[in-house]
């Protein structure tokens, strides 16, 4: 069995039912001072993502068949799909019902993605990946996935950890293993050292609670539901200290904001002309980009906003739905 068709096992497992599975938050490692939390199921029903992917494929779907033809020089090995069958698979994708239809049948696949561990881990170790999913994603049946996977692709080792089976995995290209477990039904864990995923294993049979400052409490529980994507993390102590929330929101409309704290004010000083400079850069950018469509930059700009307090460096942009639209809408 090929990987094209293990995949397809993998998602067909996961489309099974949309039972959803438990809280993620036991999983938190000791330590833990960053928390990255993805809400997929947000991306696949905010109206703006479901409008600008057909737009985006109005304008720009005739610039991919090149590229497909480019990586099959690259890749020979790459199935052969005929001119034809891409070109239709582009034109469906111009429609808003078959990217509605589709995004309806993928939001209840992997709802959340969580990224957590110990900011002041440079290595990594302790970082973990908390993927979930539905209650059919088992140990069972990822067992029964990893035994086809071809050898030649990736390389893969079992370890045991009472009665779960922690995957090791060694992809050719990028000699790094990664270690992936499934604790419970409907949760995937993926890390890069062993520890962290025997701790997971850990925590789904209730053994130990990870133990996180109060303050770091505070800032996880400034997440929304509504949010896409929600961060936050403290970093280093005494004047080498940084405390950040970000989040970025879709709807109607796409936004996002971030506050650092630092541990002086001269580092935020520092800091805040270095994001000012990057800002102007980017601004300088989009001039260039959209010297065309002058409404929609003064839209973007004007709602492009940073500043220095104290110690706290903050941003925030806004791009309304409409914006979104005369950006991609094709070119008369």
């Amino acid at each position: 069995m090929s990987l094209k068709h293990c995949v397809a096992v993998a998602l067909g497992l996961s489309l099974a039912s949309s039972t959803r599975a438990a809280d993620v938050a036991k999983y938190l490692p000791d330590k833990a001072s960053v928390y990255v939390h993805v809400n997929v199921k947000q991306l696949l029903t905010a109206p703006v993502v479901r409008k600008a992917i057909p737009l985006a494929m109005d304008k720009y779907g005739d610039q991919i068949l090149p590229l497909i033809q480019l990586a099959k020089q690259f890749s020979p090995g790459t199935p052969d799909v005929p001119e034809e069958q891409v070109k239709k698979a582009i034109d469906e994708l111009k429609k808003e019902s078959t990217i509605a239809a589709g995004f309806d049948k993928a939001r209840d696949i992997v709802t959340d993605v969580i990224i957590t561990g110990d900011a002041n881990d440079n290595e990594g170790k302790s970082m973990l990946v908390v993927i979930k999913a539905p209650q059919e994603v088992t140990a069972e049946a990822v067992d029964a996935i990893v035994k086809v996977i071809p050898k030649e692709q990736i390389k893969s080792k079992q370890h045991k950890k009472d009665k779960s089976t922690i995957y090791e995995f060694e992809v050719p290209q990028a000699p790094v293993a990664m270690f992936m477990v499934v604790p419970e039904p409907g949760i995937i864990c993926i890390s890069m050292g062993k520890e962290a995923a025997e701790l997971a294993v850990d925590r789904a049979a209730g053994k130990g609670k990870a133990e996180i400052s109060s303050e770091f409490s505070t800032l996880m529980a400034k997440r929304k539901s509504t949010d896409f994507l929600f961060a936050s993390s403290i970093k280093g102590d005494g004047e080498d200290r940084e405390v950040m929330v970000g989040r970025i929101l879709l709807d109607k409309d796409l936004s996002g904001s971030m506050n650092v704290t630092y541990g002086t004010e001269e580092k935020a000083k520092k800091e805040g002309e270095e994001l000012k400079s990057h800002i102007e850069t980017a601004t300088e950018k989009l001039k260039e980009m959209l010297a065309d469509k002058k409404d929609a930059l003064a839209a973007i700009l004007g709602k492009l906003k940073s500043k220095v307090d104290g110690k706290t460096v903050s941003a925030e942009f806004s791009v309304s739905g409409q914006t979104v639209e005369k950006l991609l809408a094709k070119d008369s």
